[in-house]
């Protein structure tokens, strides 16, 4: 009877070890890996729109802090306007900096869930391998533990990510269309970044030609300059909105990233830990 039962258990052994083997060999044709990638490849997206926005308003301020009037015209010293919007700026370069680690790691996700899986599939294949020849307490001991990595890998991480994908839109949909809604909104009330072309004059030589033309120059200086402190005033008077908005959006991504997943991992390990035991 015993012996029976120890040929079940080591064919059982090589069928999971066949399996996991075949999983590790066409892992890129896994579903569960490549759902979990596309979900992480969602949030890569999402991240990236993200990112972009922010380093245009981070390079609309940053030039906007280093326009001088009265120098092009004439008029005695300089001075800089858009020295107030540096604390702005920080704040949106620091978001943008976060955002940006989101976007690597998501993007990093999307690429490696295939590879992970097929890792871990070898991993669960050598453990069952070495519960078949192994027959020290110690050897049998570690081969569980390589088994149980290598399920985490190939099942346990691409699943709470498939989980985090069916919870992460009923949880916090409406919060990033929301503020995304504000933020666009704002975006678009700013001026637009072209400044309207001057009339060019008729080309003048000699002194006259020269003081015109240096004139003209400093119009066009000043136009410009304008134009950049009137784009970053309409950002600076809704410069709560937009950095409330963005650190929802971010933390948004954080949770969808990292906080649920997590989340989802450890109740599952918690689980299968309480059903061992009984």
């Amino acid at each position: 009877m015993a012996e029976g039962r120890g040929r079940v258990s080591a064919l059982i052994l090589l069928l999971i070890a066949a399996l996991s083997f075949g999983a590790a060999i066409f892992h890129d044709k896994n579903p569960l890996a490549e759902e979990a990638g596309a979900y992480a490849e969602s949030i890569a997206k999402v991240s990236a729109a993200t990112y972009v926005t922010l380093r245009t308003l981070n390079a609309l301020l940053s030039t906007a802090q280093e326009v001088e009037v009265g120098a092009s015209v004439g008029v005695s010293g300089n001075f800089q306007p858009g020295k107030i919007l540096e604390p702005i700026d920080d704040t949106i370069e620091r978001i943008a900096a976060t955002v940006f680690s989101i976007m690597l790691v998501s993007g990093l996700l999307a690429v490696a869930m295939g590879p992970v899986g097929a890792v871990g599939g070898a991993m669960i294949a050598a453990a069952c391998l070495l519960l078949l020849i192994g027959r020290q307490n110690h050897l049998r001991s570690g081969a569980r533990k390589l088994g149980f990595m290598g399920a985490v890998l190939t099942l346990g991480l691409p699943i709470c990510l498939i989980a985090s994908d069916w919870l992460a839109g009923p949880l916090t949909g409406s919060v990033l269309i929301r503020h995304q809604a504000v933020i666009d909104d704002i975006v678009a009330e700013v001026p637009g970044a072209d400044p309207a072309p001057l009339e060019s004059a008729p080309e003048q030589t000699g002194i006259l030609g020269g003081v015109l033309d240096r004139f003209s120059t400093g119009l066009d200086y000043v136009a410009s300059g304008q134009q950049v402190l009137a784009q970053a005033g309409s950002i600076v008077t809704n410069a709560d909105k937009i950095i409330g908005s963005y650190l929802s959006i971010l933390a948004v991504l954080l949770f969808r990233t990292f906080l649920l997943p997590a989340l989802l991992l450890v109740a599952g390990w918690l689980i299968v830990k309480g059903y061992i035991r009984d």
